[in-house]
């Protein structure tokens, strides 16, 4: 899948419970990575892609931020970014979930 227009692999494991993002890979490759649970709720597993590619997408254009107290793991983290830049996310998303293979566009508007 495509975030910010750089490749990012995409893994599905039946041994995780969440999801996990990394902008050069796990090992460290270069290629972001993001691993998700493969679990038979179909639902839940897009509800944790949509939020692994968003974190990614604020890790990539650097809105993502630690909080000033120590924090070893991620609980803490704060996002900040403007309205403008809240109006960029959108079409980045929408990106990354069609090249994810895992959405496509459905008309959905009465016709």
């Amino acid at each position: 899948m495509k975030i910010c227009g750089r490749d990012y692999r995409l893994n599905f494991s039946k041994k995780q419970s969440g999801g996990a993002f990394w902008c050069y890979g796990k090992d460290k490759s270069g290629r972001g990575e993001i691993s998700i649970v493969s679990g038979k709720d179909l639902r839940h597993t897009a509800e944790i892609l949509v939020h692994e590619a968003l974190e990614a997408i604020f890790a990539e254009d650097n809105v993502r931020y630690h909080n000033s107290n120590y924090d070893p793991g991620n609980e803490n983290r704060f996002f900040v970014f403007s309205h403008h830049y809240f109006d960029s996310i959108g079409p980045k998303l929408v990106d990354a979930l069609l090249t994810s293979g895992f959405f496509e566009l459905v008309d959905g508007r009465k016709k």
